[in-house]
């Protein structure tokens, strides 16, 4: 695919570089968390602190810097690269309420880099009012993959790349009373800092149980365009978070073309309940 072009880094594992599929705590589970340890930001400021497994700084804490180019609506973007013969490590985060998400991604060699992680502050309430025993969370999501144009460094087939970037619509609907989540994202596309590069196939999460706590795991499946039939892809997981469950962050890690399993996307959402935030995809109610 014309969109994946320059260097897929096909590491043949879980995403993490090293196979061993650990990282990223106890709270976010082994299989998005990948190799980020942890990162420290208020969406919006100058700079944040990221800790990840991937050689992409000399401190334990990098510190990352804005960089506009990877906005995408309320998700902001940062990059760190200790030299042009470095990685460039891209973070995206973003924040609704309470509630807030941040993956990074790197790619150099024969190894990409990347993890993510999610949180809240205070403890998962049901629903009371407002949204009854369901809820529909809607708006914008973004991901990363490990694939890109090279930048210029050492040169040749030692250039780290630029990872490029995913847009898409989100829609996740929540049955508290049954306790079980599923969704999708459409309209997914391939960005970058050089523009846009082509159409990706629809995401969708399957059906998953809702803990009491308010976190979940499941699966994310992607159709495939030859015959549409839906292929288990990767993973998915996250959690609900502010009163009466209005925000959701979750983080997936997958394979988005079935026939490429080189390339991974690693991305997040947070989105705010359709009855107290709004967004696109939202339901309308009968009348």
């Amino acid at each position: 695919m014309a969109a994946c072009s320059g260097n897929p880094l096909n590491n043949g594992d879980d995403g993490d570089g090293d196979g061993d599929g650990d990282g990223g705590g106890s709270d976010v589970p082994d299989s998005v968390a990948g190799r980020l340890v942890s990162a420290t930001y208020e969406p919006g400021a100058d700079t944040i602190l990221v800790n990840i497994r991937s050689q992409d700084d000399p401190s334990v804490e990098a510190v990352y810097t804005r960089d506009a180019r990877y906005d995408v609506e309320d998700y902001f973007g940062y990059t760190s690269q200790e030299t042009t013969s470095n990685r460039i490590t891209v973070a995206l985060v973003k924040q609704v309420g309470n509630t807030k998400a941040a993956v990074a991604l790197n790619g150099q060699f024969a190894e990409y880099y990347a993890g993510g992680t999610f949180s809240r502050e205070g403890l998962f309430n049901l629903p009371t009012s407002g949204v009854g025993n369901s809820a529909n969370y809607s708006g914008t999501y973004t991901g990363l993959l490990n694939a890109g144009p090279t930048v210029s460094g050492p040169g040749g087939d030692l250039d780290p790349i630029q990872p490029r970037q995913t847009t898409g619509r989100a829609l996740i609907t929540a049955d508290f009373a049954k306790m079980e989540l599923s969704g999708g994202i459409d309209q997914r596309r391939v960005t970058g800092t050089d523009g846009d590069a082509g159409a990706l196939p629809t995401a969708l999460l399957r059906t998953t149980d809702i803990s009491t706590d308010g976190r979940f795991e499941g699966i994310v499946t992607v159709r495939d365009d030859e015959d549409g039939s839906l292929q288990d892809a990767g993973d998915y997981a996250g959690l609900f978070g502010g009163a009466n469950a209005r925000e959701i962050a979750a983080l997936l890690v997958f394979n988005p073309i079935p026939t490429n399993q080189a390339l991974f996307e690693h991305g997040l959402l947070v989105l705010p309940s359709c009855a107290t935030g709004g967004g696109p995809a939202c339901p309308v109610a009968s009348p």
